[in-house]
């Protein structure tokens, strides 16, 4: 209906700094030339303890300076000028990190826990908005925006208190979006219930069009894909 392709590269464990799995920038060097992205924060580089550095790490105010590629903040920084480098008309949508909560660090913006590297788990995340406010990139903040706590998270979140169920992914607020969506899921996920998530998604949404598939022959590392784009046909990554 929308005319829209979706490309997912996703792979867990990965972090936007370089040292931090199969790092997000590695993504970004193999992935093809779209009209809109969508960078996804994690807590891998905060719980790896990789170094969040600033958001002018790997910015022309250091003139790219290669050795902050191993901080977040580098990291964003980085896949913000490649993925613009492959396509200067490209859109692109950062989503914060979530909170989780197997520690307090993960979901009080006010602890003053921090991991390895001394920094707190919230200006993790303000750092990643930072980013994106020197460049103009939109964000979603799934950090303070949730309305996920320490009174209702055991709704939303595994066993592990870190990854979400169906439901909790299916709680980020659709509502409040009001392009057209597509939403691609897998009925056999193997992590958690895309199927379901999508039906909850859908039943949530305000907008004026919404597009979504279920597939049966993938699994997990086709999840549900959130996609702003236009009624024209678009090409996206998540």
């Amino acid at each position: 209906m929308l005319g829209v392709t979706v490309t997912t590269y996703g792979v867990g464990g990965a972090g936007f700094s370089s040292l931090q799995g199969t790092s997000i920038q590695q993504q970004v060097d193999g992935a093809a030339v779209h009209d809109i992205y969508i960078l996804w924060c994690s807590t891998n580089d905060y719980n790896g303890n990789r170094e969040c550095g600033e958001w002018s790490d790997y910015t022309e105010l250091d003139s790219y300076d290669e050795s902050k590629l191993v901080t977040q903040c580098g990291g964003i920084n980085y896949c913000i000028k490649k993925l613009l480098e492959k396509n200067p008309k490209a859109e692109i949508y950062l989503f914060t990190s979530l909170r989780f909560f197997s520690s307090e660090a993960g979901y009080n913006p006010f602890s003053e826990s921090t991991n390895g590297t001394g920094k707190t788990f919230s200006y993790y995340v303000e750092q990643q908005k930072k980013c994106c406010e020197h460049y103009g990139i939109p964000v979603l903040d799934q950090f303070n925006f949730q309305c996920i706590n320490i009174f209702n998270y055991t709704q939303y979140y595994k066993s592990d208190k870190l990854h979400m169920t169906e439901e909790g992914y299916a709680k980020i607020d659709v509502s409040s979006i009001h392009s057209p969506i597509l939403l691609l899921g897998s009925t056999v996920d193997e992590i958690w219930d895309a199927s379901s998530a999508i039906d909850d998604i859908v039943s949530h949404y305000k907008g004026h069009q919404i597009t979504f598939k279920k597939y049966h022959e993938t699994g997990h590392m086709l999840t549900v894909c959130l996609l702003y784009t236009s009624p024209s046909p678009r090409d996206g990554l998540l």
